[in-house]
């Protein structure tokens, strides 16, 4: 089979069918250098395989023992691990795998998914050079960090308070410099598609956003689309909850972590207003706990009649015990056995 056709064959399946028996990593074959062999995979989609051909195409492999040898669609393909032999890839070999494909299995329902942002900015420029960085994390650590290729670094440098707080964290050369060629360096339109890739890299059903006093921070985000919804990508919320009106809302409480280090690093910036609702969370919880036992330690012990039996109230409080439990603690109330205390 030509790879053509091995593409065509693959793009009329089922994208989402997982095989036990597949292919990827394609490579020049060892039999005949000049035709394209793929190495046996296991449980591998449709998808990734369809992928793997098409990569394939136009590009050029070193043979085995050297030379170099471009892929075209008509060249043709085997299957074989690197520097062995193997077997042509033909319409019967790739029936066989497609037709012992599955479905894929069921991904757990994610409720929903915590983002935190932060981002430095020039305070009074809202064009794209006053973007300096941004960063994102979630609840799983999945950070994403950029440093704005187009920013406006002698505005940065002559601002005192940006000069003091924000250019230490900046890449620069042994002179100072602003170095462009740092690795999170990136163009403002790379950022914006990396950033959309983040935002749509998720099986959750519901993506939150948080930041802190974050007003202009969600400005800069939507600013990567000129401020343009109808462009901008549904994966990227819309609205935001800030840290700090938790903060108030939760009476703000003591014992608020504070940052030691990497104040205006955005990155760090974004991981600690995780810390913070975090703890708020805790907090809350802690507080719902104590209202509970104080309500229930408040109460009277019942007085049953004669032949009454106490069984509800056990199993109540029971159910309660069990509820608190799997808030992640554990129930420290008081069970009656048998209505005996």
């Amino acid at each position: 089979m030509i790879l053509s056709d091995l593409i065509k064959a693959l793009e009329a399946a089922d994208q989402s069918l997982v095989l036990p028996h597949g292919f990827d990593s394609p490579h020049s074959y060892r039999g005949y250098y000049h035709d394209l062999a793929f190495e046996p995979a296991t449980d591998i989609t449709v998808a990734d395989m369809l992928a793997a051909a098409r990569n394939a195409r136009g590009e050029t492999y070193e043979g085995y023992k050297g030379g170099d040898y471009k892929m075209g669609d008509y060249t043709d393909c085997w299957l074989a691990e690197y520097g062995h032999l193997g077997e042509g890839i033909g319409p019967v070999l790739i029936g066989l795998m497609l037709a012992a494909g599955r479905a894929p299995a069921p991904q757990p329902a994610s409720t929903i998914r915590h983002v935190y942002l932060d981002t430095e900015f020039l305070r009074a420029d809202l064009t794209r050079r006053g973007l300096v960085s941004i960063a994102l994390t979630d609840d799983d650590g999945n950070d994403y960090y950029a440093v704005n290729g187009e920013l406006d670094v002698r505005a940065v440098y002559h601002d005192e308070w940006m000069r003091e707080n924000v250019w230490p964290y900046l890449p620069t050369d042994p002179l100072g410099v602003f170095d462009s060629f740092d690795k999170d360096v990136r163009a403002y339109a790379d950022i914006r598609d990396e950033i959309a890739g983040y935002f749509a890299d998720t099986t959750a059903a519901e993506t939150r956003l948080y930041a802190r006093h974050g007003a202009q921070d969600v400005v800069r985000l939507h600013g990567l689309w000129a401020h343009d919804w109808g462009v901008m990508p549904e994966a990227v919320p819309r609205w935001f909850i800030d840290i700090h009106a938790l903060i108030e809302e939760a009476g703000n409480p003591d014992g608020i972590p504070e940052m030691e280090s990497g104040a205006h690093h955005p990155l760090e910036d974004a991981r600690h207003n995780r810390t913070v609702r975090h703890f708020l969370e805790g907090a809350a919880e802690q507080r719902l706990r104590a209202q509970i036992a104080q309500e229930l330690h408040r109460a009277h012990r019942p007085v049953f009649a004669p032949g009454e039996d106490p069984d509800i109230v056990a199993r109540t409080m029971r159910s309660i015990d069990v509820r608190l439990a799997e808030m992640g603690h554990t129930a420290p109330f008081w069970v009656p056995e048998g209505g005996e205390r």
